[in-house]
């Protein structure tokens, strides 16, 4: 079955462009509230001219998921006391596909954006009694087909699909424990 996502409150991180620019999208016109993220406001020109358009619907906030500073105040920054919707698309592509040039450095900084980013932000947002709930709310980490361990035909990319292997095991505890 179609559902189809209309009036809600959606916060969409990582939005100032490509997948995440297009669920801001969307979710505008279907009629949601939607805040939308970037690491830098003032350069995300795109969503500066949608939320001009938006008629009040389009809040577009600070978010760098690399900064746990930044995290912890970004529910301050959400205009609505309850989230339908959050989608974790903030991440990072590293597709280093030799082992020769990955460096400790190279996956403490993709871990950090594309696994722990997502998990401190489903923190905060639970801390501040934004999601979940009697209300409820979905959350949905933006993950990838190299994050599967199955599905691993042409290995590489270590930084990258370990951590969106982490990310997959992360969303499925939290579904477990903080959303019920």
């Amino acid at each position: 079955a179609h559902r189809v996502i209309q009036g809600k409150n959606v916060v969409v991180t990582g939005s100032n462009r490509g997948i995440g620019l297009q669920f801001v999208k969307q979710f505008l016109a279907k009629g949601n509230s939607v805040v939308a993220t970037a690491r830098n406001v003032g350069k995300a020109t795109e969503l500066q001219r949608l939320a001009d358009e938006s008629q009040g619907k389009l809040t577009i906030a600070p978010l760098d998921v690399a900064d746990p500073a930044s995290i912890e105040k970004f529910p301050s920054a959400i205009p609505f006391e309850h989230v339908d919707l959050l989608i974790n698309n903030a991440g990072v592509g590293t597709f280093e596909r030799t082992l020769s040039v990955t460096t400790a450095a190279l996956m403490v900084d993709t871990f950090k954006v594309n696994t722990l980013g997502p998990l401190l932000v489903c923190k905060e947002m639970l801390a501040a009694n934004m999601i979940g709930g009697t209300k409820g709310s979905i959350v949905a980490n933006v993950t990838s087909k190299m994050g599967s361990i199955d599905d691993n035909g042409s290995g590489g990319s270590y930084a990258y699909r370990a951590s969106k292997v982490a990310l997959n095991m992360v969303t499925r505890s939290f579904s477990k424990v903080a959303l019920n």
